[in-house]
């Protein structure tokens, strides 16, 4: 049997007899949160209280191996999110956390009717996972999510049908990406310096 069920909470309370009935019975939920609504955050969803009890299982391998742990990071982000704003002044590992939560964030986000490839998905994923994207600029970073898997298509076209082949990243195909990185990287870098240089210099 398939069905939807549809909770109301009370000021965002799951532990009520209803909820906690409705959450024993189905293979997951989907929590909506009121605040990140407001914040402009959607769809609104709360992962740190969405769960699914078979997602995991249809998977991808590639998909499942990159997004371990996201989960768990993206919500500690949300709770130091909501933590700082009582503060002015953050410690450096603070806020080398928050900017890692910011490009998860920013990842996370796909613009309206723009969903993404798995393959997409396992390559942003993992550039995040093996960290290649803290050192980034805003700009940068922007320019990496919308550009980089086009690049890629264009630059490695067989590396864009291995991964869709296989369905994983090998060790191979991720020495392949780590290199593509770092030409795209590059190449980002000197289009940046080129937009910022003054209109008469040589």
């Amino acid at each position: 049997m398939t069905f939807l069920p549809i909770v109301e909470t009370l000021q965002g309370d799951i532990t009520g007899y209803i909820q906690t009935n409705i959450i024993s019975i189905t293979d997951g939920q989907i929590y909506i949160n009121a605040s990140l609504f407001r914040e402009g955050f959607k769809p609104a969803i709360d992962m740190g209280l969405s769960v699914s009890r078979i997602g995991s299982r249809v998977q991808y391998p590639g998909i499942k191996d990159v997004s371990k742990g996201l989960r768990l990071e993206y919500a500690q982000y949300r709770e130091m999110l909501r933590l700082t704003k009582l503060r002015t002044r953050l410690s450096k590992e603070a806020m080398e956390k928050m900017w890692r939560g910011e490009i998860l964030q920013e990842l996370l986000t796909q613009p309206h009717n723009q969903p993404i490839s798995a393959e997409e998905e396992m390559v942003l994923f993992y550039a995040f996972k093996r960290k290649a994207l803290e050192q980034l600029a805003p700009a940068e970073l922007k320019k990496f999510k919308e550009s980089f898997f086009s690049y890629l298509i264009q630059e490695q076209p067989n590396l864009v049908k291995a991964i869709s082949e296989k369905k994983e990243l090998t060790s191979e195909i991720a020495a392949e990406l780590d290199k593509v990185f770092i030409d795209f990287f590059k190449m980002v870098a000197e289009e940046m310096k080129k937009a910022n240089r003054p209109a008469n210099a040589l």
